[in-house]
């Protein structure tokens, strides 16, 4: 390492005692174990070597005077381990799975050199995550082949102990401060949730929820640290997910895919005239592979949601006598008369003979005008009832590049932007009558990882702007990790274990 780099990363470390909010968490796993000999006993110096199956990155290290080997900071994916001493046969384990925080233990035997040069092993038994953590994993098979409403990744969550979904009620309530809140973990609010995208925070920091929402085919694998997470996942009380994206490897792969949904076989809604219109579309597309074999990789993917279906409300609004003045047809529950009062003076309203009459001087003509705006009653005399269309669309898509130094160092960068448009005539908080009020909302996300993330909601109701950013980079001999959020700064370091180079 340079004498400039190192000067700059010491002051970056000095800023960082003055500004100290660390927000990045690695979206890796570890593998360790220890090597012995058919008697038990543990083998030293023993050459260590494991290889990432799909894009050829490889490191290597000696096991300890124990006999025990460690490799930390792996990225998502399947992975080869080879083995070799002297005086012993070389060994080979394929098909080692290192899943996102988890750490796999793999206790090894070495066999006596003998007429075999090396020993094949093509499928591991399950392997046991040691750590302390409690959460499932989802996998890239699962977020595909399983079904999804709204291909809508986090309703996997729900397949885990302590995770509950949000009440129909909640979520109507909430309306667009609540459609990223995915669900509630351990009788804890949906708010507490933190979410992580490739190990960066993406909370809306508006509405809580995730900000931005990656298709399941851009994504490797996510989990949910139900319980027991690490120090570094303590932003919140709640739960945190964490999604890891998709990479090339050293074959092309892709998919280019539709989802329609229409009304054509709905049932009508009981409240409704007709069945309602639905037209749902979401198409898109994700390609990866290799820019140079075991050195550089890309993967890129778009999506698209066209979303138009109806939602019918029933409303109370003024009769045609009403309109002008005339409530004579008030009466009560048993169908008796009720006069309306004059709070200045107490008495009951008439007006040329007619009791409940308002006298027309009384009546404001900026209430008529905006009386005019609202519709006659069509079922029975004062309740309105119509079917409006809601319009959900939203445009997706990003990059991700990655880079194989060699055998010790990786480094990638990934961008992703999201704009979304939503237009509802009828609100949850509105009165029920088309325009009284309608909610629009657009929303545009941008993700730029390592080096910068920048989320910016939009809503005729509120306004927000967050910054942050996070740097990375994994040395030969140390690690240091730099964050920075809301203009903070912290520098984090941690020296090689004894039994650990990298």
């Amino acid at each position: 390492m340079s004498k400039v780099f190192k000067q700059f990363l010491l002051a970056l470390q000095i800023v960082s005692v003055c500004l100290s909010r660390a927000a990045a968490q690695d979206p890796t796993g570890v593998v360790e174990g220890h090597i012995a000999d058919p008697s038990g006993a543990l083998i030293p110096n023993a050459v260590v070597t494991i290889t990432n199956a799909s894009t050829g990155f490889a490191a290597n290290q000696q096991t300890t005077d124990a006999g025990t080997f460690r490799f930390s900071y792996l990225p998502v994916g399947n992975y080869k381990l080879s083995v070799s001493a002297n005086g012993f046969d070389a060994l080979d384990y394929n098909d080692i799975r290192v899943d996102l925080n988890r750490v796999v233990n793999l206790p090894l035997s070495l066999s006596i050199a003998g007429k075999k040069e090396s020993l094949q092993v093509n499928a591991l038994d399950a392997t046991v995550d040691v750590s302390s953590t409690l959460g499932n994993v989802v996998t890239s098979h699962d977020a595909v082949d399983l079904p999804l409403n709204g291909r809508n990744l986090t309703q996997l969550g729900l397949l885990q102990p302590g995770v509950a979904p949000l009440t129909f009620g909640l979520l109507q309530a909430g309306g667009i401060a609540r459609q990223n809140q995915a669900y509630a973990v351990n009788g804890q609010p949906p708010e507490s949730n933190n979410y992580l995208l490739d190990g960066v925070t993406n909370v809306d920091s508006v509405n809580g929820g995730f900000a931005l929402r990656t298709p399941p085919d851009a994504v490797t694998e996510f989990r949910i640290l139900t319980s027991n997470a690490p120090p570094e996942y303590g932003e919140t009380s709640g739960a945190t997910t964490s999604v890891v994206t998709r990479s090339g490897t050293n074959q092309f792969h892709g998919d280019l895919y539709d989802f329609l949904r229409n009304n054509t076989l709905d049932a009508r809604n009981f409240f409704a005239a007709s069945t309602e219109p639905l037209h749902q579309n979401q198409f898109g597309a994700t390609l990866g592979g290799p820019i140079r074999r075991d050195k550089d990789f890309f993967f890129v993917y778009y999506e698209g949601q066209r979303d138009t279906q109806g939602e019918t409300r029933t409303a109370i609004v003024p009769t045609a006598a009403e309109r002008s003045g005339n409530f004579s047809g008030l009466t009560d529950g048993n169908g008796n008369p009720v006069p309306l009062i004059n709070e200045f003076t107490g008495q009951p309203f008439s007006y040329g003979g007619v009791a409940g009459q308002i006298p027309p001087f009384l009546l404001s003509p900026i209430a008529l005008k905006t009386e005019a705006l609202i519709p006659l009653p069509n079922i029975g005399p004062s309740l309105f009832s119509s079917t409006q269309l809601l319009t959900n669309n939203y445009d997706q898509g990003g990059f991700r590049l990655d880079h194989n130094f060699g055998n010790r160092d990786q480094i990638f960068a990934r961008y992703a932007a999201c704009s979304q448009h939503e237009l509802d005539p009828l609100p949850i908080n509105g009165s029920g009558v088309p325009g009284f009020p309608s909610r629009t909302t657009s929303t545009q996300t941008r993700r730029p990882s390592p080096t910068f993330i920048c989320s910016r909601p939009r809503s005729s109701k509120r306004r927000a702007w967050r910054f942050s950013a996070t740097c990375f980079y994994k040395g030969r001999r140390r690690i240091t990790a730099i964050r920075v959020i809301w203009g903070s700064l912290t520098s984090q370091r941690s020296h090689p274990r004894s039994d650990t180079r990298i």
